[in-house]
């Protein structure tokens, strides 16, 4: 969230600026105005709108300038996380919302990704998939699911399942069988008809067919 709150300024009241201190380490400095109201405010702002000790400013200048600072926050913590981890528009949008910007900032901030790459639907599905079929085993069906929770589109999906997921029947056959042997591991104890139950609810909700569900409970428990 931002260092700075814009509070409802009184456009015809005047403050003196008692002090600027440059925030060590950061491109910022501290604003501490005569009524003991200390505002963290990006140099540019700073410099560009001449804030130093004994300056008098109004309220109506001072929202504007928590304005512009709140738009260089938002952009700065929407790149925090976009170089976090991969994610998409929808995930990154749900996150500047925890963090309670508005929705014209986040507009901003999501047109700022866009515009340094930083931002790609389908670049992080097919990234997503790629993930999630080394870790997770997923099958088609579970795949999709996983996917429209990410909330990208129908379109972007359809075309990062054709380009990343299997479409040869042996490969998703050793990709559901690499799961059940995971599976496996973790039922060994079990007699016979609840490893199989086990089984075949496990790669159910894997998200694979029941021919292939069948062909790997043969091979694997028989």
């Amino acid at each position: 969230m931002a260092d700075v709150e814009i509070e409802d300024w009184e456009a015809g009241i005047s403050y003196e600026i008692e002090r600027v201190v440059l925030k060590r380490g950061t491109d910022s400095c501290y604003v501490i105005l005569d009524n003991g109201e200390r505002f963290v405010i990006n140099v540019d702002i700073v410099v560009g709108n001449v804030l130093e000790k004994g300056k008098e400013i109004t309220g109506a200048e001072l929202a504007e300038i928590l304005k512009k600072q709140r738009v260089i926050t938002v952009k700065k913590d929407a790149y925090r996380i976009a170089t976090n981890k991969p994610r998409s528009e929808f995930q990154m949008v749900q996150k500047l919302k925890e963090r309670k910007y508005e929705q014209d900032e986040i507009a901003l901030a999501i047109k700022f990704l866009y515009e340094f790459k930083l931002l790609n639907d389908l670049g992080f599905a097919k990234s997503f998939v790629a993930n999630k079929l080394i870790t997770k085993r997923f099958g088609l069906s579970r795949m999709r699911i996983e996917l429209k929770r990410t909330g990208v589109s129908k379109e972007v999906i359809d075309e990062a399942l054709a380009s990343e997921f299997p479409n040869d029947e042996v490969e998703i056959f050793q990709l559901a069988l690499e799961a059940a042997e995971r599976k496996l591991r973790l039922i060994a104890n079990k007699d016979a008809v609840k490893k199989r139950n086990s089984m075949i609810q496990f790669l159910t909700r894997q998200g694979f067919t029941w021919k292939t569900i069948n062909r790997v409970c043969e091979k694997i428990l028989n």
